[in-house]
């Protein structure tokens, strides 16, 4: 049997801890690529609510679909290595 002493963080603290954790995670890209992943962002939303699909959380089988239907429409390999990004920073956030 595994016993913590950790004690429950209480529900201010724990939200101040996600919003430094959400600011260092958007310090580490350059603005212009926050830019970018914004927009890809918004295409990904785009595309699961016109095929009735959650954006967020992901399914792993919404995201294949997704770079499916970009491959299928001419996508450069490059665009959909960015939207896969853009989707994975998302999640993060």
């Amino acid at each position: 049997m595994v016993v913590s002493n950790h004690l429950p963080v209480p529900a201010d603290r724990m939200a101040a801890a996600q919003r430094a954790a959400a600011g260092f995670i958007e310090a580490s890209q350059a603005a212009a690529t926050r830019k970018g992943y914004a927009s890809d962002w918004r295409d990904f939303e785009g595309w699961c609510a016109a095929a009735g699909a959650v954006s967020m959380p992901a399914d792993p089988l919404t995201v294949a679909a997704y770079v499916s239907h970009l491959a299928s429409n001419g996508r450069k390999i490059a665009t959909v290595k960015r939207r896969c990004a853009a989707i994975g920073y998302f999640h993060k956030r």
